[in-house]
């Protein structure tokens, strides 16, 4: 099964195993509003690991997703927080990062977070008789 993801306008990504993207978008729409344009495929598996906490219910651990996850969604969603780690050669295993490091790497954050909140208010969010029915209505010729 094909995996998707969903950049949130407040930073956040979801991801989802589905058949197609239609489904991808039933599952999000669970989230929040959804527009199908912003639905990323991704080309890795999902590996996630979690521990039962008696407050929080499930939480996940500090190695929460499979690394081929969680890096095709940092350039994928994050692509100048990405560039930026590239060039700081930041230690991600210690996260010993110099105070330097540590604002340009907040910045590069800060800026595909705005661009995210800007590419979602530039997309039409996609109507709710899509996101129940993308095929057509039941009974209809489409």
């Amino acid at each position: 099964m094909p995996t998707y993801a969903y950049r949130w306008a407040d930073g956040t990504v979801s991801v989802c195993n589905s058949r197609n993207k239609d489904e991808a978008m039933e599952l999000f729409d669970e989230v929040g509003p959804v527009s199908r344009k912003l639905i990323i495929r991704l080309k890795s598996p999902i590996l996630f690991t979690s521990k039962p906490d008696i407050d929080k219910g499930w939480v996940l651990d500090d190695q929460a997703i499979g690394e081929q996850l969680y890096l095709e969604i940092v350039q994928k969603c994050y692509p100048h927080y990405d560039s930026m780690l590239d060039k700081c050669n930041a230690d991600l295993k210690t996260g010993d990062y110099t105070e330097q490091t540590n604002k340009k790497l907040t910045e590069a954050l800060h800026k595909d977070q705005e661009e995210a909140e800007g590419q979602m208010k530039r997309t039409p969010q996609t109507p709710d008789i899509v996101v129940l029915f993308p095929k057509g209505l039941p009974g209809q010729n489409n």
